[in-house]
């Protein structure tokens, strides 16, 4: 069997890369979807307010990330005396902005 050359396992590689963005393009906004009919992210009737914790938990980040993303205005919040509470209709938002920021929502 013939050895391949470095340029031959780049072109392999952009190929992957390029089959791997269209699926992600294809399969996130319908993963999305799935989630905002699994958890009612998106229904204004059903939008419970949520606490820092449950948050970080739903984004897979810790409480302290939540907060930075409190405090840099990347995440919006509530507060109710001395609690802190976020809409899951704006963790809906916040994922949906990302996937657009990575190219994941473009088709």
């Amino acid at each position: 069997m013939p050895a391949i050359t470095t340029g031959q396992l780049r072109n392999i590689q952009d190929v992957i890369i390029d089959v791997l963005r269209k699926e992600l393009r294809h399969l996130i906004p319908h993963y999305l979807d799935h989630l905002r009919n699994q958890r009612a992210l998106s229904d204004p009737e059903t939008d419970p307010l949520i606490s820092r914790a449950l948050a970080a938990q739903i984004l897979g980040v810790s409480i302290q990330t939540v907060s930075k993303m409190i405090k840099t205005n990347r995440l919006p919040c509530i507060k109710v005396q001395r609690r802190t509470l976020i809409r899951k209709s704006d963790i809906s938002k916040l994922l949906e902005n990302d996937v657009a920021r990575f190219g994941g929502g473009q088709q």
